[in-house]
């Protein structure tokens, strides 16, 4: 950003109204539009300004999701309009077959401030996570399996790493998690995607404390914000909040 450009950003900052309230609750995604460009997080989260459309990416992912659960919970595969490949579809049924009867589909958990569980529309809920797919081994050791279209990113990690330390908050006496992300958009047969944590990296893996400490600090950062300075980067070429898309971030205009 040229220093002119830098400058008129620092007072149309300046000039942006402030609410008191903050993000009250935390995901991954929400901590991770956040930490990209905490203003984009403040309009959809804070005042609520989404436009409600999807877009066809979003709708196509949403999509090819609902037949991955439709085949772990196994139901026939849909050949009509399906998003997955054939490749794809037998593979999945594969890990059905491999986990039956314990891989769960969509699993959705969420927890307080005092990382208790609770249901997930609960008042006082600060956290939720979906599993894409979940599966236990005699509660040993736990397989997630995470479900990506479009492009592979390496903040991928990032998110498998949250959810191992969910995982292991879920069962404890688990001693192995291993998190298998797998891109629908490329061929089934390409090397795996799988990251893994022992129960000691999870548990002492952050400066001698658990793991998922590291995540609890990013959040409550998030969730004291009050500012919610303007990021500005490659990503505000799609963001929907941008003026020139139609939203209210004048930024570029």
């Amino acid at each position: 950003m040229s220093k002119f450009s830098q400058f008129f950003a620092s007072e149309w900052e300046k000039s942006q109204p402030r609410e008191h309230g903050g993000i009250t609750a935390w995901s991954y995604s929400r901590l991770a539009k956040w930490e990209t460009c905490p203003r984009s997080a403040y309009y959809e989260y804070v005042q609520k300004r989404g436009t409600g459309e999807k877009s066809p990416a979003l709708l196509r992912g949403l999509a090819a999701h609902a037949e991955c659960a439709a085949i772990y919970e196994g139901k026939p595969p849909k050949v009509k309009d399906a998003i997955l490949s054939r490749e794809w579809r037998d593979t999945l049924v594969g890990q059905r077959a491999d986990w039956f009867p314990d891989l769960e589909a969509e699993l959705q958990v969420a927890y307080n401030a005092e990382w208790q569980r609770r249901k997930w529309f609960d008042p006082d809920v600060v956290f939720r996570c979906a599993f894409d797919g979940i599966a236990y081994s005699d509660r040993s050791s736990m397989v997630i399996y995470e479900h990506k279209t479009g492009k592979v990113y390496n903040t991928h990690k990032d998110q498998a790493e949250l959810y191992a330390c969910v995982a292991h908050r879920m069962t404890p006496e688990a001693n192995h998690v291993v998190v298998n992300i797998q891109y629908l958009d490329l061929p089934a047969s390409r090397p795996k995607t799988v990251h893994s944590w022992t129960a000691a990296e999870l548990m002492v893996g952050h400066e001698g404390k658990p793991l998922i400490n590291k995540w609890i600090a990013k959040a409550n950062a998030m969730m004291a914000d009050r500012d919610f300075p303007m990021r500005a980067g490659p990503q505000c070429r799609y963001c929907q909040f941008r003026g020139e898309n139609g939203g209210p971030c004048g930024i570029w205009s």
